[in-house]
Formats: structure tokens, sequence, C-alpha cells
């Protein structure tokens, strides 16, 4: 079995008043992409953002060959 690694993407989550949430996503995120460099470039967004970041999610995406 061969696995490829494909693009994936992050969803960010924003705190809203009370328990609310809201959120966005970022497609075509690099497989080979430190996390580290997700995390700053969802930061450096998020500066331009009314609301804080409460959750980052990376999804991740592999294809699987028999």
């Amino acid at each position: 079995m061969t696995t490829t690694n494909l693009k994936g993407y992050v969803t960010v989550y924003l705190a809203l008043t009370g328990d609310d949430r809201v959120s966005f996503t970022l497609s075509n995120v690099k497989a080979d992409a430190a996390d580290q460099d997700v995390f700053d470039a969802v930061n450096a967004i998020a500066t331009l953002l009314t609301y804080s970041v409460d959750e980052i999610l990376r999804h991740e995406k592999t294809n699987l060959n028999a």
C-alpha cells in the first residue's frame, strides 16, 4: 500500500459573545506545512478580525492506494 499526502484545510472558530461561535475555513493547506506555521498564519489573520480565536482545527487528507 502507498499513501499520498494531499492538501488539507484548517477550520478556525472565533469566540463571539456568550457561548456563540462563528467559523471560517482556510483551504489548500500544504501537507508538509509545519503546525507552528499554520498557527502563526491563523493568528496573523485573526489580528485583522474583531473576535478572538477560540479553536483551530487542522484537517489533513491522505490518499491510500493498494
